[in-house]
């Protein structure tokens, strides 16, 4: 029984440790899977919603959604973006790998991207809304490459 005592106070520290090296390398590989989630639905956004427009129109997208939260969250809410409700075929062309160091450098950095004309809404410069659509509760602040930007 001694023998026993000794050997389990000697291996359980060990344990312990191997136990929290394990969980601390899970959280970290869960948070890179998020933050990659995050990258690759503003990437797309990006590419979607502003791929032919100016590379300031692209930055500006990918703020917007950043202003509004989690990316891959706000980008897939129901009737946020339209090219989310289809089915597209992956791409990896000058204008996807554009977006993605767009996507990249935009996710780790937005506070450098603040700004009181870049809100939490744009829709395509062209657009016609009807009465009671919900840019009538905003102003349009800017309009940048193929997009006007909305603030409250």
């Amino acid at each position: 029984m001694d023998a026993y005592n000794k050997t389990f106070k000697m291996v359980s520290p060990m344990k312990w440790i191997l136990f929290i090296f394990g969980a601390v390398l899970i959280v970290i590989g869960l948070q890179q899977q998020y933050d990659e989630n995050n990258i690759d639905a503003l990437t797309k956004n990006c590419y979607y919603e502003a791929r032919n427009s100016t590379i300031e129109d692209q930055n500006a997208t990918a703020v917007v959604v950043m202003n509004r939260g989690t990316p891959h969250v706000e980008i897939f809410k129901d009737k946020q973006f339209s090219w989310t409700s289809k089915e597209h075929k992956e791409k990896n062309d000058i204008y996807y790998k554009r977006c993605r160091a767009i996507a990249t450098m935009v996710y780790w950095n937005h506070e450098l991207f603040t700004s009181n004309h870049i809100c939490g809404h744009y829709t395509s410069a062209d657009a016609v809304f009807k009465e009671g659509h919900w840019t009538k509760s905003y102003k349009t602040v800017t309009r940048i490459g193929k997009h006007n930007y909305w603030c409250r």
